[in-house]
């Protein structure tokens, strides 16, 4: 699911055969912008674009990226700003209008289902994108490469034209920063709600691949969630393992891992000339207080949005290491010189 590998057209073939076909929104607008400085030269792209409710923020895109014949081949392409938490009316206009026109061409001419792909973890473009395609239409929004746990009420609001915020995820953040960027589409469209009228609201498939995701998604979702599209071992990069034997608590949440330390004990039964020997007794956990972090983007994140980390002290790790090494070394040393004083004790004697 890259950038235009999934395009329309392979969507509307696999959906005129009678299943799900899925165009990918990730980057879409700048292979629309693309497409158009190369001279859109079979139409299908300002077919599209006419069939958009407003025409003034479509001028304002051929004006800006279309070049009859195309570019030559010297000429660079026209890159669309990036993204930021404010971005310019331009931007998301752009943003919206280019995945109504995938998902207008992706259904055009059939009635069969269409969905859009999009990434969590590409965040910032998601609102524009996911009103871009409703407008077309969409009938499915997948979401995977994260916990998506906003889009569904973001879908709500959107079929209404409401104004809608997404928290955006900020390393090195605070629990108490809350970083968000807006989408008002009578801001970006002004009018849009009474030419179109209430738009679908598309059934919401989050891409999972544990028990754990799913669950994650049930509990802590802003809206309702129709179903999964459950990742197998051969999909790729949503489906990493746990590292390990997960333990849980009482509650079905996962518990951290806390240190093990290994009991030894002196054992007759096993020792040699007289001296006692040692073995492993148990296994103890140090029973320490996790360390929380506020990361609500997490599977394993409560209902505060914390998640609990191993709170091992890697300096009293390595104090810990570096006694029982010197401890392993003082034993060696004092069984040697045991033994050399009975070698000494046997040569008098000759």
């Amino acid at each position: 699911m890259g950038v235009a590998i999934s395009d329309w057209r392979l969507a509307k073939a696999v959906s005129q055969l009678g299943q799900l076909g899925v165009v990918s929104g990730t980057g879409i607008s700048r292979v629309m912008a693309s497409r158009l400085m190369d001279g859109d030269l079979s139409g299908n792209v300002r077919r599209a674009l006419a069939n958009f409710s407003l025409p003034e923020p479509v001028q304002h895109i051929i004006d800006r990226y279309y070049t009859p014949g195309g570019k030559s081949p010297e000429t660079p392409y026209k890159t669309p700003a990036a993204y930021t938490l404010k971005p310019p009316q331009f931007l998301d206009q752009l943003t919206a209008i280019a995945n109504f026109v995938e998902v207008f061409l992706a259904k055009e001419g059939h009635t069969g289902v269409v969905g859009i792909n999009l990434l969590e973890k590409v965040q910032m473009p998601n609102l524009a994108s996911l009103y871009g395609a409703m407008l077309a239409g969409v009938d499915v929004v997948l979401m995977g490469a994260g916990i998506p746990t906003q889009v569904a009420g973001i879908l709500d609001k959107l079929s209404n034209h409401e104004p809608v915020s997404y928290r955006v995820d900020v390393h090195g953040a605070e629990k108490d920063d809350d970083h968000r960027i807006h989408f008002d589409p009578e801001s970006v469209f002004p009018g849009i709600a009474k030419l179109v009228g209430k738009l679908k609201r598309p059934k919401f498939l989050p891409i999972i691949s544990s028990v754990v995701l799913a669950q994650a998604l049930i509990k802590r979702s802003e809206g309702p969630v129709d179903g999964f599209v459950i990742e197998g071992p051969t999909a790729g990069g949503h489906n990493a393992p746990p590292r390990g034997t997960v333990n849980f608590n009482e509650k079905g949440e996962p518990v951290p891992y806390t240190p093990k330390f290994v009991i030894l004990q002196t054992d007759p039964t096993i020792g040699s000339n007289g001296a006692a020997g040692v073995k492993a007794m148990a296994q103890t956990r140090v029973n320490i207080q996790p360390l929380m972090k506020y990361e609500p983007g997490n599977p394993d994140a409560d209902n505060n949005g914390n998640v609990a980390y191993p709170n091992v002290n890697m300096m009293e790790e390595m104090v810990n290491m570096i006694s029982a090494t010197r401890s392993y070394e003082a034993n060696v040393a004092a069984v040697k010189a045991s033994k050399d004083m009975a070698l000494k004790a046997l040569e008098i004697g000759k």
